[in-house]
């Protein structure tokens, strides 16, 4: 008896061929059971289908978090492990390729060629409209968390204090030099021979033995990186409700009637750009 059922959160741990081997550490919910070998189908795999043996039920290994796939609310909990924003990004990818592939299977066979490109050209626009507003919507974010770590009072003091450190070490290096020597090189010091000197000079980052921790993050870091996951799962959520409209529309006029009631382009036809 299989160990998972329809409706489990996974992951490809393994594939034992090429074209599928590329999914390996994707993350996806598994739609439909085909039986025993190959038997699985994920939300984020296509039409490609996986052995028990090569997925892993990742509510196994998920911190107790609250996280939207597929607009369920699924709380998760277990050992510690942590999704981070790489693996919703390839959830996002690998869920809008699959989707891409039933809307053309499913929905394209009721048009004719040229209808059919014209609907694909729809498809094609919601997608772009999502990664431009996806990368607005992390662009803003970054912009705003390198915002607060510049105005640190720790990194501004720590600035000062190695800056001044800086400026007092090279008053001094300069010192053991005559105003000839110092004169020949002008603005650089690297002229500035000190194979003899007491003091000498290194042209790498001078250490202090202490640094500015980049990966720290305050409770206002924290806060502006979930709103851009809740805004980026609300994206997530237009865009699936945007192409169901579409693929149960029956002309062009009610394509560009959908696309424009929920904002993708404006009353020209024009992409809607933040």
């Amino acid at each position: 008896m299989s160990k998972f059922k329809v409706g489990d959160l996974v992951k490809v741990i393994s594939a034992d061929d090429k074209d599928r081997k590329k999914y390996v550490g994707v993350i996806g919910k598994i739609i439909k059971d085909t039986g025993p070998g190959y038997r699985w189908q994920l939300t984020t795999t296509g039409t490609w289908l996986f052995k028990d043996d090569e997925l892993k039920l990742v509510e196994e290994s998920i911190k107790t978090t609250e996280i939207k796939i597929d607009s369920n609310e699924i709380k998760l909990t277990a050992k510690p492990f942590k999704i981070t924003m790489n693996d919703l990004k390839i959830i996002s990818r690998y869920e809008t390729e699959f989707n891409n592939q039933l809307y053309g299977q499913s929905v394209l066979g009721k048009f004719n060629k040229k209808e059919g490109n014209e609907m694909i050209e729809s498809m094609n626009l919601i997608d772009l409209y999502a990664n431009k507003h996806r990368k607005s919507i992390e662009k803003e974010t970054k912009e705003k968390i390198e915002k607060i770590k510049n105005e640190s009072s720790i990194k501004k003091q720590y600035d000062e204090i190695t800056q001044k450190c800086k400026d007092d070490l090279q008053k001094l290096y300069i010192s053991q030099f005559t105003d000839e020597e110092i004169e020949k090189v002008k603005e650089t010091l690297e002229g500035l021979s000190s194979y003899q000197k007491e003091l000498q000079h290194k042209t790498s980052i001078c250490e202090f033995g202490y640094f500015i921790n980049s990966d720290f993050k305050n409770d206002e870091i924290k806060s502006l990186e979930n709103e851009m996951i809740n805004k980026i799962n609300e994206l997530n959520d237009l865009v699936k409700t945007v192409k169901a409209h579409v693929g149960i529309a029956k002309t062009k006029e009610e394509v560009e009637e959908i696309l424009t009631r929920y904002g993708i382009i404006d009353k020209k036809g024009k992409l809607v750009v933040k």
